[in-house]
């Protein structure tokens, strides 16, 4: 392959075959400021309570590439998720792949990683579901083919939840991705954050974000942070279990997919009560999901 084909792999626009967004499917990105903001926990907290509150729904999980070979964490615990479609990387690049590399067939373009997803999501659309597809570090990470996530994964036209960070420092990345993923048209669609242990620094910067997001109408929710790693392995899973029955019935991820069934119907044109979807009346709504308690 000539260096002026493997150009044309980073500069030619992505082959979408349709709109990732479909009349069932509730797809979104979960993109973050940085590789450990913490996207994983939080998708598996939002799956936990699609699983739990919504068990007649699909629930399927997209990890599209990861270095580590022990990443099992949403089988673990989120065991009745489909993650199917969970690709670990079996090389490491440099910022760019090199010729040798596509002659060996090492490496996706980026169409291949479009054309995998989208025939993933096709399986999953006879019925009501959720999508979740995380992203790989921040959000201009590279994909394999060296292009950042962010220009990649435009093309999609497939809203974003981000994981941000309620610290001095991660109150500037948080903007800075919000920032990136805005002028590439994304349409966020809520920003979730974890609580710091520091009461006056989590006031300062939750508030911070919670006022710059407001200009956009995208609302910010905070999440109890996870227990701290054990070096005994069956306390550890024993902890993080107990975390995220915890978070699950507290109600929090419960009203942010309250919040994320809203915008979808609003993107696809859908009622509340459309033929194409078997939704529940308000009053049951209410009773299905867990109650929110103060965490917007």
């Amino acid at each position: 392959m000539a260096n002026h084909e493997v150009e044309l792999l980073f500069t030619s626009p992505p082959m979408v075959p349709s709109p990732l967004v479909t009349s069932h499917l509730r797809a979104f990105l979960v993109f973050g400021t940085s590789e450990k903001v913490g996207k994983t926990v939080m998708s598996t907290h939002l799956l936990n309570a699609a699983r739990t509150f919504r068990p007649k729904e699909s629930a399927s999980y997209v990890k599209l590439f990861s270095m580590n070979r022990d990443d099992d964490h949403l089988q673990q615990y989120a065991p009745g998720v489909d993650n199917a479609l969970f690709h670990h990387a079996k090389h490491h690049y440099g910022p760019l792949p090199t010729v040798n590399d596509f002659k060996k067939n090492k490496v996706y373009t980026d169409n291949d990683i479009f054309h995998e997803i989208q025939k993933y999501a096709s399986c999953r659309d006879n019925k009501p579901g959720w999508l979740l597809i995380e992203m790989t570090g921040g959000a201009h990470s590279p994909t394999p083919t060296g292009t950042s996530q962010a220009d990649a994964f435009a093309e999609l036209k497939v809203p974003v939840i981000l994981v941000g960070e309620a610290t001095i420092d991660g109150v500037s990345h948080t903007k800075s991705a919000f920032e990136s993923l805005r002028v590439r048209s994304y349409a966020v669609a809520a920003v979730l954050l974890f609580r710091v242990s520091s009461h006056n620094s989590q006031d300062h910067c939750h508030m911070s974000l919670v006022s710059f997001f407001q200009r956009y109408r995208i609302p910010v929710y905070m999440f109890d942070r996870p227990p701290s790693r054990s070096l005994i392995s069956s306390r550890d899973r024993k902890n993080m279990a107990a975390y995220y029955e915890h978070v699950l019935w507290n109600g929090v991820a419960g009203k942010v997919l309250m919040e994320l069934e809203s915008l979808f119907s609003r993107r696809s044109g859908m009622g509340a009560s459309s033929a194409s979807y078997d939704s529940l009346s308000s009053s049951a709504l209410a009773s299905s999901w867990p109650l929110p308690t103060a965490g917007h």
